[in-house]
Order: structure tokens, then sequence, then C-alpha cells
């Protein structure tokens, strides 16, 4: 069971996923543009919205036992979102994303992950709390994207929140710059499987299923 902040009752809903510190720049970096900071994450992007909405929500994943890493849960917990689940690795950094405005109309995103504690999820490492009564566990298709083990990570909790009755929120979001469509579809499909809620534009239903299934309506 998911307590919530300060006591709170437990979380309706539950994330769970990869959340990095985030760069962005007023300008080109080369000429010494300034950056300001915050987090990304679809994931924990969800938990914010949903808490500013009044829900229970708690995030659950991994950061770096470093100043980013406190950034992120000082962030979620400054949105009313409970991190007790979350993990802090001593021996991985916390991961970084750059946005960097080169134009006023193009904007160059880098990602600083390669060993990053949010790519080292595993099944059960951390253990993904389930969402209290009728709650609901949401996903994403970008944590799975990390490597193996993230992908049977965020498989195993959609899978054990099915089994215990909870409704499953799924967000295909693929990213065609993280792995290949094969790859993505081999280790996404089981996991839109799980789902009671699927979000995907047309292509990447398609990219399931071979074909957007019969009545599915894009998000």
């Amino acid at each position: 069971m998911v307590t919530g902040p300060a006591g709170n009752p437990p979380a309706d809903v539950v994330t769970f996923g990869e959340t990095m510190a985030a760069m962005r720049s007023s300008g080109p970096l080369r000429l010494g543009g300034t950056l300001g900071l915050s987090i990304a994450g679809a994931e924990s992007n969800v938990a914010i919205g949903l808490a500013r909405l009044g829900h229970r929500v708690a995030w659950s994943g991994r950061v770096g036992d470093d100043e980013f890493g406190a950034l992120v849960l000082r962030t979620l917990r400054a949105e009313n979102v409970d991190v007790s689940d979350a993990v802090t690795d001593p021996g991985r950094p916390t991961g970084l994303i750059v946005f960097e405005r080169r134009t006023a109309d193009i904007t160059r995103v880098r990602y600083y992950r390669s060993g990053s504690a949010g790519g080292a999820l595993q099944p059960g490492n951390p253990a993904i709390p389930m969402p209290n009564g009728s709650g609901l566990l949401h996903i994403t298709g970008i944590t799975p994207a990390l490597g193996q083990e993230a992908a049977s990570a965020v498989l195993s909790a959609a899978r054990r929140a099915a089994e215990a009755g909870r409704a499953v929120s799924f967000d295909v979001n693929y990213r065609s710059r993280l792995w290949p469509a094969a790859r993505a579809r081999a280790a996404l499909y089981p996991i839109a499987a799980t789902a009671s809620i699927v979000f995907g534009s047309e292509p990447e239903l398609a990219l399931l299923t071979g074909d957007p299934p019969v009545g599915a309506r894009a998000a």
C-alpha cells in the first residue's frame, strides 16, 4: 500500500518510470546561453498533472545519489506527489536531458542517460506499490526503451497490477531515436496487452498491432 505525503490516504494513481534532470538553454550552448534547470519524464509529468487536479498520486523509479536526483525528488514532493517508494542509487547518476535552443524555431535535444539510475530499473527493484482499491497504474513506452531489464520491470509492474484487479493505463509514446520499431513492438505489445487503457497515435497503434484495432481512437 502507498501511504500519501504527510500521512495522507493511499494513492489513487501510481506512475512508474524514468525521470531526469532537464536543462533548457536560452540560446546556442557554444555561445554561452544561460540554462534553466528543472525535471523531465513522461510518467512524472502525468503524476504532477494529476496531483494538481487534486488526485492522490505516487511516483516510483530510480534516481542517482546526486544533486540532480535530489532535485527530482524535491520537485515531486513539492507537487504533492508521494515518492516514498522511489530508490536512490548510490552507484549510478541521474540522467540528464538538454534542450538547446538553436534558433527561434529550432530546439535540439540531447540525452545524457547512458549508465543512469533510471535505466537500471529491474523487476521488483524498486518494488512498485499498487494503487489503492480500484486505483490505476500509469506507465509509458519510454522507460522500456532504456534496456531489457527496464522493459521487464515495466511489464512485471503492469502484470502485477492487472492481476490485482487494478486498471493499467499505457501511453505508447514511441521514440524512434531510442530504439527500432521491431524491437519496440516486441517489448511494448505484451505491456499493451495488460492495459485497460492504451494511448497512442495511429502510427503508434499500427506499430503495436500491424494495424490500428477496430474502433480504436487515436489519442
